[in-house]
């Protein structure tokens, strides 16, 4: 900063220009901006500027989540000092930009959607030059945007679509006629409409169901759509139990740690009769009287309080001052983690203050609003909750047989939450007893797992501690 200073090459920031009696500089592309927390003449953090708009400052950083990324921050935020306006030779600092070009490939789009059946996207976008933002929307028949559209920032010159699947919930949409539009654009501001496809969601699908059913196959693949072509998300093994939603086409549909997912139906019998389900089976006759249908099941996760699900994926920034959906998932998903909230739809000091209490717990820019980072560390730990509140086969020490504790988890603690902590801990290789009693040897091993990863260490499992072991168990089974 100094150096800066000194050479008449400093322009105060937005926030602190006022204080200095001095105009607040525009920065520019190559500038480098200085960021601090309260002392003006030492910087703790330092960036180059790439792009800006009205309000957002667009940065390249380093030593964050231990790498080089794209950043984003508000203009206004009062830790950023300034900025210093290095004087490139000539030819240095010129960015040269290659004639625009995107290419898209193995990228299916969907026709036709049974209701609530879901599609999965993947694939990949490929650009001579960097992109800066690629768009998957929903547009209804009037040519409205969908809110379960997305828009990513990705900074780089290609991007696989697998990564915004979690994102882009076709499942949500009521019976009609839409279209799916992908579109990217580059940093020299070309843009591209890559895909558009008209499609219908009707009623019509497959014969719709809710019934268990034992796998015959030794593995069997388990894949993002009904066919051999789609992509595979893991197998299950022979014998495993697992509820099956829809029959149609020689495709079964179920859940597979959170993804919607489909199986070849021939390698399935039903546990009740144990016939293969090409098979008729008579049923013997009895007297009983018919059943009174049970109620229809909700989609909220069982064990699970505040579901993010009744709410869209946020496509941009969430801050102080927001109001609505955005806020409402941001919220519901910190307050089933753990931290003191309220869900009431309105992004107050509260909110970020428990939004910077979950970014250094996770080792993520503390600046208190939701960027993407955020968001898709949140989306984790979210898809992470849901895991753990259905029943699993994937573990020995299966974290998924206890319910995700509502409060800390500390020494004294017996039973359930106790388990919770032990057998994440043991499934990611600790040397703990899972016996349901939180003793001198639980305590000792959540202070070595709080200490490798950067948490306070204090051996007790707070918000902080219950989100990162869910993030990591989570990973692990990715």
């Amino acid at each position: 900063m100094s150096f800066y200073k000194n050479k008449g090459l400093w322009g105060w920031g937005k926030y602190w220009a006022p204080n200095q009696g001095k105009t607040a500089y525009t920065p520019k592309k190559g500038d480098l901006v200085f960021y601090g927390n309260g002392d003006l003449n030492n910087a703790v953090h330092i960036g180059i500027v790439y792009d800006i708009d009205a309000e957002t400052l667009f940065t390249i950083e380093g030593n964050h989540l231990n790498m080089c990324c794209y950043v984003e921050h508000m203009l206004d935020e009062k830790y950023i000092y300034g900025y210093g306006k290095p004087q490139y030779t000539s030819g240095a600092g010129t960015i040269s930009f290659k004639t625009p070009s995107f290419t898209i490939t193995n990228a299916p789009a969907p026709v036709s959607l049974p209701q609530g059946g879901g599609y999965s996207i993947y694939g990949k976008i490929s650009s001579a030059n960097r992109m800066t933002n690629i768009k998957f929307g929903i547009y209804d028949s009037n040519g409205k945007c969908m809110s379960n559209s997305v828009e990513v920032k990705p900074g780089t010159y290609s991007y696989d679509i697998v990564n915004a699947n979690p994102l882009v919930k076709f499942g949500v949409l009521k019976l009609g006629q839409y279209t799916y539009i992908v579109e990217a654009k580059d940093e020299t501001g070309a843009n591209e409409v890559l895909i558009i496809s008209p499609f219908t969601v009707n009623g019509i699908g497959g014969k719709t169901i809710s019934k268990k059913f034992k796998v015959t196959a030794g593995e069997l693949n388990m894949r993002s759509g009904a066919s051999e072509s789609s992509s595979v998300y893991g197998t299950v093994s022979k014998g495993t139990e697992i509820t099956v939603t829809q029959l149609k086409n020689g495709w079964a549909r179920t859940v597979y740690k959170g993804n919607v997912a489909y199986c070849s139906a021939q390698y399935l019998r039903t546990v009740e009769t144990y016939s293969s389900i090409g098979e008729t089976v008579t049923p013997s006759p009895t007297n009983k009287p018919t059943a009174t249908p049970s109620p229809t099941p909700t989609n909220k996760p069982e064990g699970i309080k505040y579901d993010a699900d009744k709410y869209s994926v946020p496509i941009q920034s969430v801050r102080q001052g927001a109001r609505g959906n955005d806020v409402l998932w941001v919220q519901s998903i910190l307050a089933e983690l753990g931290y003191n909230i309220s869900v009431d739809g309105g992004f107050g000091p509260a909110t970020k203050e428990a939004v910077i209490k979950y970014q250094k717990a996770n080792n993520l820019s503390a600046d208190g609003s939701v960027g993407p980072a955020t968001k898709n560390a949140l989306q984790k730990n979210w898809d992470s909750l849901k895991i753990l509140s259905k029943p699993q086969t994937n573990t020995f020490y299966d974290p998924a047989k206890y319910k995700t504790p509502a409060t800390s988890v500390r020494k004294g603690t017996k039973g359930n939450d106790a388990y919770f902590v032990q057998s994440i801990l043991k499934d990611l290789g600790y040397s703990i007893a899972v016996d349901g009693s939180f003793g001198a040897g639980t305590e000792n091993t959540v202070k070595e797992f709080q200490k490798y990863n950067g948490l306070a260490v204090d051996g007790s499992v707070g918000p902080a501690t219950r989100s990162l072991l869910l993030s990591k168990w989570q990973k692990k089974y990715a």
